[in-house]
């Protein structure tokens, strides 16, 4: 039930704080230009990542306990470099170097994937998968909706499987995600 109330909870904050922050981001100009690279033929906001951050992170304090505060904390910190990035175009290595600082803190945290026998080759494991799956979604994130609907897809998978492992504290962390990414769709 808890997972239910949340992800519905974030896709409502996700949607209304969409909703604002489109208004917004045109009065302020915070918006995409079309450029080669980019689907969009017109001026687009592309602030819809704050609404997605806000709506998760509130959820999550909400309905979580404050055992992933620290990888929560790096993922915003991430999501600053993003909004940054559509503001001044940062340097790949300026975006690189702040994204291991925050993948070496969720690293330190505890999150490594074990799937070797030797401890040095699954803390590289994981540092690759995570800086990777992040510039993955960097670079789908060109055409409106497909980064989103990407993740939905990925947090209803990861939700199901939480499920079936008698996982709850994940199963709940993918349904807020999910939930925000959904509001911002709407």
């Amino acid at each position: 039930v808890l997972p239910v109330v949340a992800f519905i909870v974030a896709v409502l904050s996700s949607c209304g704080l969409t909703c604002l922050l489109v208004r917004w981001s045109v009065r302020l100009r915070l918006v995409a230009q079309p450029r080669v690279d980019r689907w969009h033929g017109k001026a687009t906001p592309n602030t819809g990542g704050v609404a997605i951050l806000i709506a998760s992170v509130c959820c999550y304090f909400a309905f979580a306990s404050p055992h992933y505060s620290l990888i929560v904390a790096c993922a915003g910190f991430v999501a600053l470099l993003g909004f940054l990035d559509d503001r001044v175009q940062l340097r790949p290595l300026v975006k690189f170097a702040g994204q291991s600082v925050a993948v070496i803190v969720v690293i330190a945290s505890g999150v490594v994937f074990r799937v070797t026998p030797w401890e040095w080759s699954n803390l590289i494991l994981t540092f690759l998968w995570i800086a990777g799956i992040t510039n993955a979604f960097n670079l789908i994130d060109n055409m409106d909706g497909l980064c989103a609907g990407v993740t939905i897809i990925i947090c209803t998978s990861r939700f199901v499987f939480a499920m079936r492992n008698g996982d709850p504290s994940g199963a709940l962390l993918v349904a807020i995600l999910g939930g925000a990414v959904l509001g911002f769709l709407i």
